[in-house]
C-alpha cells in the first residue's frame, strides 16, 4: 500500500513545465551540437571513468555514508555510453547514451528495454552541460494529495485552484466511494481519482458529525515534466541536477559523480 501511495502521488502532485521536450530541443542551434554519434560521445568523455556518486553537500546536509558506485563506459565502436550503478555491492541499473545525428539529440534509455520503446530522457547540450528531459502523456489530477492506511483514504491535502477545493472536499476528509464504487478490498484505491483530463470523478466523503455525501471533481489536466542537467565537476567527475515541478514548487535534487579509486 506504501508503494502505491507513492507512485499516484508522484502523478496527482506533478504540473507541467512549458515547452517540454520541444523547448529542450531548442536550447541550441543545431550547428552547434554534435554532426555524428562519435562526435556526440566525446563530449561526454567527463562522464567515462568510475565514480561515487553523493548528494551535493549543502548547510547542514550529511552527504557521509559509501554512496553509489557509477561505472561509464564507452561502446567498443565510441557511439555509445553505458552507465552501471551499484548499490551494496549488486547492479542496481543499467542506462545507456545515444546520439541522433539527424535529430541532434541525446537519448537515455534503460538497457533493459526495447530499442523501440521511447527515451527516458532526451536533450542536448547547453555550454559545456548536458541538459536532458523527460514529459509524460497529460494525465487528470483532482488536485488533492491522498493518504491510504487500513484500507481508509483520507484527504491529506487540498491544493488551491484545483477540482478538489472547488468541489468542496476538505483536508481530513475520508473518501469513501469514488463514482460509487466502494474502496473496501481494494489494493490501491487512489489510483481511480486520477483519470483523462478534463473529466468528472464523483467521490462520496464522510465528515465529522456530518452524514455522508457526494462531491464532484473536475480532473485538471496536467503534465509531468523532469529534467536532469550534467556539467563537469571542478576536480573531476560531473554534477547531476534534477528538477521536478509540481503543485509545491520546484523541488531540486543534485548529486556529485566524484572519481573512485578502482
Amino acid at each position: 500500500m506504501r508503494k502505491s501511495w507513492g507512485v499516484v502521488t508522484g502523478l496527482m502532485l506533478a504540473v507541467s513545465l512549458a515547452g517540454g521536450v520541444a523547448a529542450t530541443a531548442r536550447t541550441g542551434p543545431a550547428g552547434d551540437q554534435p554532426a555524428d554519434a562519435k562526435s556526440a560521445m566525446e563530449k561526454l568523455q567527463f562522464m567515462v571513468g568510475r565514480f561515487t556518486l553523493r548528494p551535493v553537500k549543502s548547510k547542514g546536509s550529511d552527504s557521509s555514508g559509501p554512496g553509489i558506485t557509477v561505472v561509464n563506459t564507452l561502446s567498443s565502436d565510441g557511439t555509445s555510453l553505458h552507465q552501471i550503478m551499484h548499490s551494496s555491492g549488486s547492479d542496481s541499473g543499467e542506462k545507456i547514451y545515444t546520439y541522433d545525428p539527424d535529430k541532434h539529440l541525446y537519448h537515455v534509455r534503460s538497457a533493459a528495454e526495447s530499442q523501440d520503446a521511447p527515451p527516458e530522457l532526451t536533450g542536448q547540450f547547453v555550454g559545456d552541460s548536458l541538459v536532458l528531459e523527460q514529459v509524460y502523456p497529460a494525465f487528470g489530477s483532482t488536485g488533492l494529495l491522498p493518504n491510504v492506511h487500513n484500507g481508509i483514504l483520507e484527504v491529506a491535502k487540498i491544493f488551491p485552484g484545483y477540482g478538489a477545493e472547488k468541489a468542496g472536499l476538505r483536508k481530513g476528509d475520508i473518501i469513501t466511494k469514488i463514482d460509487g464504487k466502494s474502496l473496501a478490498g481494494i489494493d490501491y484505491p487512489n489510483s481511480l481519482l486520477t483519470g483523462q483530463p478534463d473529466t468528472d470523478v464523483v467521490v462520496t466523503v464522510s465528515r465529522k458529525d456530518e452524514p455522508e455525501k457526494d462531491y464532484t471533481i473536475h480532473r485538471k489536466a496536467l503534465v509531468m515534466s523532469y529534467k536532469k542537467t550534467i556539467s563537469p565537476r571542478s576536480g573531476g567527475g560531473y554534477r547531476q541536477l534534477m528538477v521536478r515541478t509540481d503543485i509545491r514548487g520546484v523541488p531540486q535534487t543534485g548529486s556529485d559523480a566524484v572519481p573512485a579509486n578502482p
